[in-house]
């Protein structure tokens, strides 16, 4: 598989995101939120498409799983076991 390695401006791809998943039908029942810690660069590296493919499925996956409660995702930093910065995309919710 070959990466297509591009700037993203994270706010906005955020945004689409969480606009994406609470259009979801089972998401009027549940509380859909986004937190971004403010350490994260406003502009990241990343595969756009790939990276929107992986947090759409995550977060399908914890809306229709969870019957009621909240569904939310994290964005943070964080050290790889390598010592290297990282992002960490971070999905939780409150289903069983």
């Amino acid at each position: 598989m070959e990466l297509t390695e591009t700037a993203v401006d994270l706010q906005p791809f955020m945004n689409r995101l969480m606009l994406m998943i609470g259009g979801l039908p089972d998401a009027a029942r549940l509380e859909v939120a986004c937190s971004i810690d403010p350490a994260v660069p406003a502009r990241i590296i990343t595969d756009e498409g790939r990276l929107m493919q992986i947090l759409t499925n995550l977060l399908g996956n914890a809306v229709k799983f969870t019957p009621q409660g909240r569904v939310s995702v994290r964005v943070d930093t964080g050290v790889s076991t390598a010592g290297q910065p990282v992002i960490r995309f971070v999905v939780s919710d409150s289903g069983p």
